[in-house]
């Protein structure tokens, strides 16, 4: 009789819309997490202003004109895949880029033949789409070699220092793929990665690891209205219960649904499939726009059983997110039932808000409160407590564009610690084919402070990219002071037909470090 009246109110705030989409001709900075076929994900969804069915432009940076466009094939609450609107373009796993939200209607669209396991059905639309594209390869994807190395060297103490020097290189095989059709009309995707971690101490154990993030089937019923996905997957519409090998069913339209999933939750150590902690989850998310307004959101239930000395995890999460013309703002919400003192406990909460005053800027602010739950401490459960509050402002020039963001964190002892960041972006000038940009950043708590800076020089070469620049940092952590600086540089380059190299390499010297870095992988999209 207790959970009812925390499941009642839950329900009652879901239909209230305070959720997410996006704001006309606004632009956001992301990353592109990864590049399969005609594919593109990107580290943005729902909670970013991305829905489903839109037309975004992409740009390089902040300032330049859209390379193409990208069509949105499916929206998670913090990723999306996307595909290529007309013609395509040179995109590379791990680059920064642009994003212009509000794209015309009047752009190409390019509607894929399947959708995505991750879509989210709170961020779906139903506008009316053109043909479909061409009939899908039987399997794409990307296949990446990379290797990361590391030579360092530390010396503490004074006079007499002591020296300690390591070398660590880590090769990795990765694999992503796609089967459209694997079997009886399901699609197959898997994202894997096979590492040997190497030092010359021989500390790292285990020095081999061959991981499989996720490994799924999946298919749509549209006469059904229903969607059904199995194996190792992460949670398509919401974002509390983390990664499943289970079974995921959702049934219901684009604008209204609901669903269960049910399995086990991996091995958090090595990934591996473990029977050990079952759990579930029910679901209902919604969607809805109309002129110059858009919200979606979800709520769920979750119960993590447990295994020996660990505490049954029972929670609730809410997620909405909310545009309205230049405004935008989101919220996450989980309750905890507290096992040891009972009632319910605020584990998670986060509230983001953006305000866009006019072309040239935007004012922004975000609050978050956090408490781990750690299911093997069975006397208090409950992590150490984190609150952090921020805000900052975004200016837009016309060549040019400058941010600025402070932030104030709290934790569970009272202790403060203050932090800055600001950019400033400076784009190609006519007697200089090139981009210059200064990031800088400052953090000052209970036991020391940093501050660090980097120049940076952008360059493009064709279809390749080459960014330089030269970071320095300064440090004191109780009392003791120290400086580090170097330079560091990162190049992207067509090598051969669907072959890409990209390669990172920087490097630290000091008074009491000394550091050389470099990380380099050969991709091919198939």
């Amino acid at each position: 009789m207790k959970r009812r009246p925390l499941w009642m109110a839950c329900a009652l705030v879901f239909l209230i819309p305070l959720g997410a989409a996006a704001q006309e001709s606004a632009r956001i900075s992301v990353h592109v997490r990864q590049v399969a076929g005609s594919n593109v994900y990107l580290n943005v969804g729902t909670r970013h202003g991305i829905s489903t069915g839109d037309t975004l432009g992409v740009a390089r940076d902040s300032l330049s004109l859209p390379l193409g466009y990208l069509f949105v094939i499916a929206a998670g609450e913090d990723r999306s895949l996307l595909g290529f609107a007309g013609d395509a373009f040179s995109l590379t796993r791990g680059e920064q880029l642009s994003l212009v939200l509000g794209a015309s209607a009047q752009e190409p669209h390019a509607l894929p033949s399947e959708r995505s396991s991750g879509e989210t059905a709170a961020a779906r639309t139903t506008e009316a789409l053109p043909a479909p594209s061409p009939p899908r390869p039987p399997a794409y994807g990307r296949l990446t070699f990379g290797a990361s190395s590391t030579r360092s060297s530390t010396r503490f103490g004074g006079a007499d220092a002591v020296r300690d020097r390591r070398t660590r290189a880590t090769p990795s095989l990765r694999l992503d793929v796609t089967a459209p059709q694997a079997l009886g009309g399901f699609t197959f995707r898997m994202s894997s990665r096979v590492a040997y971690r190497y030092s010359a101490s021989g500390s790292l154990r285990p020095q081999s690891s061959a991981r499989i993030y996720t490994a799924s089937l999946g298919r749509q019923f549209d006469a059904l209205g229903a969607r059904v996905a199995l194996g190792r997957l992460s949670s398509p519409v919401e974002s509390f219960s983390g990664y499943w090998d289970g079974l995921f069913v959702r049934v219901g339209r684009d604008a209204f649904g609901g669903g269960a999933m049910v399995g086990f939750e991996p091995d958090r150590w090595n990934e591996r499939p473990s029977a050990e902690r079952p759990k579930a989850t029910l679901f209902l998310d919604g969607a809805a726009r109309g002129d110059g307004w858009r919200w979606s959101g979800d709520v769920s239930g979750h119960v993590v059983g447990s295994a020996d000395s660990t505490t049954t995890h029972t929670f609730v999460g809410l997620s909405q997110r909310l545009s309205m013309g230049s405004v935008f703002v989101s919220q996450d919400l989980q309750l905890d039932r507290d096992p040891v003192v009972g009632g319910v406990r605020v584990s998670r909460l986060r509230l983001r808000a953006s305000f866009r005053v006019d072309s040239g800027l935007q004012l922004r602010g975000s609050f978050s409160k956090r408490e781990t739950f750690r299911s093997r401490r069975v006397d208090d459960p409950f992590g150490p407590r984190s609150d952090r509050l921020s805000f900052g402002a975004r200016f837009f020039g016309d060549r040019s564009t400058v941010t600025a963001d402070l932030g104030i964190t709290r934790d569970g002892r009272g202790q403060l610690s203050r932090g800055a960041t600001a950019s400033v972006s400076l784009a190609r000038v006519r007697w200089f084919d090139a981009a210059f940009a200064m990031n800088a950043s400052a953090w000052t708590g209970p036991y020391g402070s940093t501050f660090g800076a980097t120049p940076q020089i952008r360059l493009d070469l064709g279809r390749g990219r080459l960014r330089a620049g030269y970071r320095v940092q300064l440090s004191d952590y109780l009392g003791s002071g120290a400086t580090t600086h170097g330079p560091e540089g990162f190049l992207d380059l067509p090598v051969r037909g669907d072959l890409r190299l990209s390669a990172r390499a920087w490097v630290q010297w000091g008074r009491a470090l000394d550091r050389q870095s470099l990380d380099i992988s050969l991709s091919r999209i198939f």
